[in-house]
């Protein structure tokens, strides 16, 4: 696949931010290298012209599969299915998480981006990542990512309490919003409803989410006490990393068998 900016962009230099949100992404994904993380093959420049040449994912999106459902009727995606994708996809963030420059120093690469249409599975059935461009590497000083004031990136309706609020955000945001992503795989519902960001920040940041299985009967209630780990609003209580969160699915799928 072939990614690129549009060529009116590149010669208006107020949009250099954006020329360097792109290159920020190649720079990142050059250094991610996971079978559940799109690959980024090559970075250049033609007569101005920047692209990227990224591994062409053969498959569908989170978001189209969960759209096929509702057509066919389906009030979500089958719970092991789900389970398995984002276990997959946590995986992949676990790498990109824990990754390090070529002095070893950590990246404190944070996607601030999980959301279903940020997620492809294959026809083969393997879940991947796509999407770093908004992705903030903080090298060196153990500095956080964090949002300017007034500034909000990302889809906020799978947004952390924490992302938000414009705070200082680190690998667990992502867990959070791959935690919302799983309850509407597996429920078809948004964990937290609204049509403005004002609603959407009272929902993410004050009210819990309902029952799954008041949406989805046939939810499996032994998967409600992970879902509402990655869902906590607290930090410090929600799972601290991204592989924790995957070894309790990856619990809860044997524990079925």
């Amino acid at each position: 696949v072939i990614k690129r900016i549009l060529p009116h962009l590149t010669q208006d230099p107020n949009n250099q931010s954006f020329i360097d949100m792109f290159l920020d992404e190649a720079r990142i994904a050059a250094r991610l290298s996971h079978p559940n993380i799109v690959h980024i093959f090559d970075l250049g420049q033609v007569d101005g012209d920047y692209y990227l040449a990224l591994e062409y994912v053969d498959g569908i999106t989170i978001e189209d599969m969960l759209e096929r459902a509702r057509d066919t009727g389906q009030p979500a995606l089958p719970w092991p299915i789900a389970a398995r994708i984002v276990s997959n996809v946590a995986e992949g963030l676990e790498h990109a998480h824990k990754a390090k420059d070529s002095a070893d120093n950590p990246l404190l690469l944070v996607h601030r981006d999980i959301s279903p249409s940020n997620i492809m599975v294959s026809w083969d059935g393997v879940a991947k990542v796509l999407d770093f461009g908004i992705a903030k590497v903080m090298a060196l000083g153990g500095a956080k990512v964090k949002t300017g004031v007034g500034i909000i990136k990302g889809k906020v309706p799978y947004m952390s309490p924490e992302q938000i609020q414009g705070l200082d955000l680190d690998g667990r945001s992502d867990v959070f919003s791959l935690g919302v992503v799983l309850y509407e795989m597996t429920t078809g519902q948004r964990p937290f409803p609204g049509d403005t960001t004002g609603q959407l920040t009272v929902q993410i940041t004050s009210r819990e989410p309902n029952l799954p299985e008041l949406m989805n009967p046939a939810f499996p209630r032994d998967l409600w006490p992970v879902l509402q780990r990655a869902l906590s609003k607290a930090v410090d209580a929600r799972y601290q990393s991204a592989r924790e969160f995957k070894m309790d699915l990856e619990q809860f799928l044997s524990d079925q068998l």
